[in-house]
C-alpha cells in the first residue's frame, strides 16, 4: 500500500471522522477570530463491516480478518492500512485492530519487543487512521493517541510536544502515512506533520516544500511551552479544512475549496509518478470537498458529487483478463486517470487505497476501480455493498466498508 487510509463520510457530515475539518484552537495566540462552526450534519450512523480484497500472500488477506463478533453491529468508522485494519465500535467508542498486532502471515513476522500496543482503556474515539505499521485515533476532546506494530528509533515513533498530554493544542483530523508518517490538522487550520525527518530545502530528494504559512515545522515554536501547555503559534497563513497523506505526497483541502500537495520524493523507482501525484489537476483548484491520497495518486470530491483523479493511471479491466475473484469487465473509463463512469455525478465519500480508488454514491452504493498491491483488479464490489453504505476505507490489498443497521 500503502496508503494508510482512514474512515471517510460523505461532506454532509463536515468531514469529521476521518481525516478531515477544520475550525480554530482558542489556546492559539494570535489566531485571530474564531469562523463560524459549521451546520450541525446528521446524527452519526452505526453499521457492520463489509470487507473485500484482492488475493495475495498465498491467497489469506490479513487485513480482511476482523473479529465477526463485534464488528456485526454498532461499527461507526473504519480504517485500512497496509498490514492492519481498524473499527470504532461500541456505545463508549473503543478501536479494535486486526489482525493482532503479534501475528506472523507471509513475510511479515512482528517483534513484540519493537512494538508499542494501543493504550488499555481508549474510549471516545472520534476517527482512526491506520498507516503501514502504525496507528492513530483522535478522541473526541481532540486529543492524538499513537501505537505502533513497529518502532523505527526515530521521531515516527513519539507524538510531537504539541500534541503530548498536557498541550493545550485541539486536533479535528488525522492522517497515518507510510514510514511511520503523520499528520494533525489542528482547530485554527494550521497542519503538524511528524515522523522521518523531511528536508524539504533538499531539493535532490523532495520534489516540493508546503504552502508558507500552512505546515507547523520542528523544532519551531515553543517546544518548551508546548511540552506543559503554554502553546504560542502564530496564526497560519493559510487554513486547511481536511488533509490526506499518502505513500511520499501530502495533501490539504483549504477553507477556499482549492487542494495543495507537497513531498514527492526523488531518486527512487518510478519517482516521477511521484511527482504526478503533486500535480494537482486544474480541476481540483475550486468547489472541492473532500481529498484522498493513495501510493503515487490523488482524488478530489467536487461539490457537485464529481471525483477527479490525478497522479498514476489506476488499472481498469476494460479488455483485459481479470485475475482476482469476482472480478468484472465493466465499460471503459468515462474521467481522466479511468475514474468510471459511477464516479462522475452523486459521489459522496471517496477513499484511496495502494493502488486503486473508491467512491460512495448516493443511496450508499460502493464503487472500486484499480488493483490490489498483488497487482489483480479490485473493482468487484459485493451485493453488500451495493447499498445503504455510509463509510469507505481503501488498504493496501483491500478495502473496507461500514453499511447500516438500522
Amino acid at each position: 500500500m500503502l496508503r494508510p487510509r482512514g474512515l471517510l463520510t460523505p461532506p454532509a457530515m463536515a468531514m469529521a471522522p476521518l481525516l478531515v475539518a477544520a475550525a480554530l484552537v482558542a489556546s492559539f495566540s494570535g489566531a485571530g477570530a474564531a469562523p463560524r462552526p459549521p451546520p450541525a450534519g446528521p446524527k452519526p450512523q452505526q453499521g457492520r463491516v463489509i470487507e473485500y480484497g484482492g488475493n495475495y500472500l498465498g491467497g489469506y488477506i490479513p487485513q480482511q480478518d476482523a473479529p465477526k463478533d463485534l464488528l456485526q453491529s454498532g461499527v461507526w468508522g473504519v480504517a485500512a492500512g497496509h498490514y492492519h485494519s481498524m473499527a470504532i465500535y461500541g456505545k463508549s467508542r473503543k478501536v479494535v485492530e486486526w489482525p493482532p498486532a503479534n501475528a506472523s502471515f507471509g513475510y511479515y513476522n512482528p517483534d513484540p519487543s519493537t512494538q508499542r500496543l494501543q493504550p488499555e482503556n481508549l474510549v471516545n474515539v472520534v476517527a482512526v487512521s491506520a498507516g503501514q505499521h502504525h496507528s492513530l485515533a483522535l478522541t473526541k476532546t481532540g486529543k492524538v493517541v499513537f501505537w505502533t506494530r513497529q518502532l523505527l528509533g526515530n521521531a515516527s515513533d513519539d507524538l510531537p510536544p504539541l500534541l503530548g498530554p498536557k498541550a493545550k493544542a485541539k486536533v479535528k483530523a488525522i492522517a497515518a502515512g507510510r514510514g511511520g508518517y503523520s499528520m494533525a490538522l489542528l482547530n485554527n487550520g494550521s497542519i503538524i506533520e511528524w515522523g522521518p525527518a523531511r528536508n524539504y530545502s533538499d531539493n535532490a530528494t523532495w520534489y516540493r516544500p508546503p504552502p508558507p504559512g500552512l505546515v507547523i515545522s520542528f523544532p519551531e515554536g515553543d517546544v518548551n511551552g508546548a511540552i506543559n501547555g503554554n502553546v504560542s503559534v502564530p496564526a497560519p497563513r493559510l487554513r486547511a479544512q481536511a488533509i490526506a497523506a499518502g505513500w511520499d505526497h501530502s495533501l490539504a483541502l483549504l477553507e477556499n475549496g482549492t487542494v495543495v500537495a507537497w513531498g514527492g520524493r526523488r531518486g527512487q523507482y518510478q519517482a516521477f509518478l511521484s511527482w504526478r501525484a503533486m500535480n494537482v489537476s486544474a480541476d481540483a483548484k475550486q468547489d472541492v470537498v473532500a481529498i484522498a491520497a493513495g501510493n503515487q495518486h490523488s482524488l478530489a470530491l467536487l461539490a457537485n458529487g464529481t471525483v477527479v483523479a490525478w497522479g498514476t493511471v489506476l488499472a481498469n479491466a476494460a479488455g483485459a483478463t481479470c485475475a482476482a475473484e469476482g472480478c468484472v469487465t465493466y465499460p471503459p473509463p468515462a474521467g481522466p486517470n479511468n475514474v468510471p463512469a459511477e464516479a462522475l455525478k452523486d459521489v459522496t465519500a471517496i477513499s484511496a487505497g495502494s493502488l486503486f480508488g473508491m467512491a460512495l454514491l448516493k443511496g450508499g452504493r460502493v464503487v472500486v476501480w484499480g488493483k490490489s498491491t498483488g497487482y489483480l483488479y479490485i473493482n468487484f464490489v459485493p451485493d453488500d455493498a451495493q447499498s445503504g453504505v455510509f463509510a469507505i476505507a481503501g488498504g493496501s490489498a483491500h478495502y473496507l466498508a461500514v453499511k447500516a443497521t438500522g
